[in-house]
Formats: structure tokens, C-alpha cells, sequence
């Protein structure tokens, strides 16, 4: 596939199952939608004009034939490690009922050659090539422990196996996550859906940190790398066969101190439009005093004081504070407020609600039924 980037970084992807197109969000810079024709580059035809897809068809009866005298019962995956063959899961992976095959191809060392291919045991008792990639791969055994030091650039949780399934959407059947190329400390990772029409697997998400389950929802990260100056976590939605975005949490802290700290929530708005809405700090009266600046699609929307009980605002009060503004702007619960945590972990312990804290009162923008809607309502 692909990599699409610009002078912010890594795109995460989204597309339908079955589609031929991808769609990249880059929803907090703005840049929303991108839409790139050429995103499955790494996918090998399977059509038998490519001869790498025919070598691979001629070696496919011996990995398969690693795999299919342990032939398992529905619903168990076994994994094989093997010397010569790589690694292979097998077994009724997609809850189809059938037995397929997910493995590393090892037909040589040459660059462009395929990584990835999945077999399928076909109605004839016969291997059935159904997917063949050669998007790099990352892993190091089991033995092993990078944290980037030095010249390794691995991150410092690096994934024991290639490929590995786990249902992220939600929908009750797993999809393959796959450890793609490692850039400065951050590692790529694929998020694969199992077609029911083709047999193969659909590229959903890119992301720059393994794709987590938050709720009924999925989360994609992306950064500007090593001493990020920013972040920004993407929460998608499984809605008929597609991911669809619920909101976005960027934050940034520039590099040249001249702007202070900010972050951005992003939502999909109407007729496709994005609404942005910009979150900043300004001056306020005393320690126990915090005033918030909201900014929608570049203009004043509203400000927010936050006059803290004496001593509650403990070690992190705008933690409180950013999780309390990302669930109103969001929906989402401040549970899954991302900066609570690293970028693959899920949501943390119930957070503190800011408001039994601290007294929050709009100061500005009140007359707006919006305003009050999002920031005065009990919820």
C-alpha cells in the first residue's frame, strides 16, 4: 500500500470493505477528505500475470501442508513459529466456518517480494490463493526486547509476531493487525477486514500505534515522531461495513515557545465539512482561577472559567480540565480521553469528573444556544 505523507506526518486510513478506495483523515490539520487511488500499491495481483503470485501458488502446498495435518476444530487458532516457513495462523480465522491460512511467505530476499499472503481451503479440497502483499513487516522473536537505543529505532513495546487477530471493530469477528514498518521510536500498524465477497482482506486504518477498542469505538494515533510537538487521536466507528469517524483530539506544543500549548477537537460536520473547534488557555485571576478559550472554525465561540475548590485540582488539573472539554465537544466518555495513557493502551480507571471539584461557569457566549447546549447542561 501506499504511505501517504505530508510535512505533519503519517495520514491514518479508512475505507469500506470491498471499496477500492481509502479515504485518509487528517482530521485535525484540516485536511479532510484525501482520497488516494493508488493506496493498495502493496497488493500483488492475484489475477496469474504477476509470476511472484504464481511462485507463490506453486509454494503454497508447503506452508499450507505445515498447517493443515493439525487441521483444528472451529473456533481454535494455533500459531506456528517454524524455521523455514515463518510464521503461520491457521484454522477458522474469520469465523466463517472454513480453514484458511495466514502466513509469511519465504520464497526469497529480493526486494517487492510478498510479506503477507492468506490461502483459503476451497469446496475442492484444494488451496485457494485469496490475498498476496508486500507492505514491509517488523517483528522481532520472543526473546527479544528492542527499546530503541542506539541504532535501533524500534519502540519499546515491538511486536513478537507479524500479524495477529483481534476484533477491533466490534462486530464479533476478528480482523488482522499487522506490524508494519518501524520509523523513529513509532512502528505502523494495518488494520486488515476479512471480505465475505472476495475472501480477501480489506486494508480499514493506518495507524502510528496498534489500533485499540475504546468502547464501541476504534482509536488510530498519529504523531510528528520522536519528541512529538504533536499528537492527535482518531476514534472511528463500524457502521455498515465501514469506519466512520466520531471525533478527533489533537494537541501541540510548539517548538518555538512564541505559542503557548493547544489542542483541537475535530468532528465531522454536515455535508461533509469538518467543524474544528480550537481549545486555549488565557490569563486568569489567581492559582485557583483557570479561564478557557474555545474557538470554532477559527472564531470566538466561547469562554469557560474554571475557579478550582482550594487544593482540589491536584497534580494534573488540566488533565481534569482537557477530559472534561474532550467529552462535551466529543460525546465520547472522558474515560477514553487519550493523553491519559500511552497510544496503545486502552482507557484507563474512571478519571475524576472536573466537576465535583471545581465550579465551571460560562463567561462568555452563554446567549448561544450551542454554547450552553455543550458546556452548561448537566450530563
Amino acid at each position: 500500500m501506499k504511505l501517504i505523507v505530508d510535512r505533519c506526518g503519517w495520514f491514518a486510513l479508512g475505507g469500506a470493505v470491498g471499496g477500492a478506495l481509502l479515504v485518509s483523515a487528517g482530521a485535525a490539520r484540516g485536511d479532510w477528505p484525501v482520497v488516494d487511488r493508488d493506496i493498495q500499491a502493496d497488493v500483488i495481483a492475484l489475477d496469474g500475470k504477476d509470476s511472484v503470485a504464481e511462485v507463490v501458488r506453486q509454494d503454497m502446498g508447503n506452508t499450507a501442508g505445515v498447517a493443515q495435518p493439525i487441521r483444528p476444530d472451529r473456533g481454535i487458532v494455533p500459531e506456528l513459529a517454524t524455521k523455514d516457513r515463518g510464521y503461520v495462523l491457521c484454522g477458522d480465522l474469520f469465523k466463517t466456518g472454513g480453514f484458511s491460512v495466514l502466513y509469511e511467505p519465504k520464497i526469497g530476499d529480493k526486494p517487492g517480494l510478498p510479506t503477507l499472503a492468506l490461502a483459503e481451503f476451497g469446496n475442492e479440497n484444494q488451496w485457494e490463493l485469496r490475498g498476496l502483499w508486500k507492505t514491509q513487516i517488523d517483528w522481532v522473536s520472543e526473546d527479544k526486547r528492542c527499546a530503541g537505543t542506539g541504532e535501533s529505532y524500534f519502540p519499546k513495546e515491538t511486536p513478537h509476531r507479524p500479524f495477529i487477530l483481534e476484533d477491533v471493530v466490534g462486530d464479533a469477528t476478528p480482523e488482522v493487525i499487522l506490524a508494519g514498518a518501524v520509523l523513529k521510536y513509532h512502528q505502523l500498524s494495518y488494520l486488515l477486514k476479512y471480505d465475505e465477497k472476495t475472501h480477501g482482506l480489506a486494508l480499514l486504518a493506518q495507524s502510528m500505534a496498534k489500533p485499540v477498542k475504546v468502547g464501541k469505538n476504534v482509536r488510530l494515533y498519529q504523531c510528528s515522531g520522536n519528541k512529538a510537538t504533536w499528537q492527535e487521536w482518531t476514534f472511528l466507528g463500524w457502521e455498515e461495513d465501514q469506519l466512520v469517524e466520531r471525533g478527533a483530539w489533537y494537541s501541540e506544543v510548539p517548538y518555538n515557545d512564541e505559542e503557548p500549548p493547544f489542542a483541537k477537537v475535530t468532528l465531522p460536520g454536515k455535508d461533509g465539512k469538518r467543524e474544528e473547534y480550537r481549545i486555549n488557555r488565557v490569563a486568569a485571576n489567581g492559582p485557583d482561577e483557570r479561564l478557557i478559550e474555545v474557538l470554532k472554525d477559527g472564531k470566538p465561540f466561547a469562554k469557560v472559567q474554571v475557579t478550582w475548590a482550594h487544593g482540589k485540582g491536584g497534580e494534573a488539573p488540566e488533565l481534569m480540565e482537557d477530559a472534561w472539554i474532550f467529552e462535551r465537544l466529543t460525546g465520547l466518555a472522558r474515560e477514553y480521553f487519550p493523553e491519559r495513557h500511552a497510544p496503545e493502551a486502552a482507557e484507563k480507571p474512571k478519571l475524576d469528573r472536573l466537576e465535583d471539584n471545581a465550579a465551571v461557569d460560562v463567561v462568555e457566549g452563554a446567549e448561544n444556544e450551542e454554547v450552553r447546549r455543550l458546556f452548561s447542561e448537566k450530563k
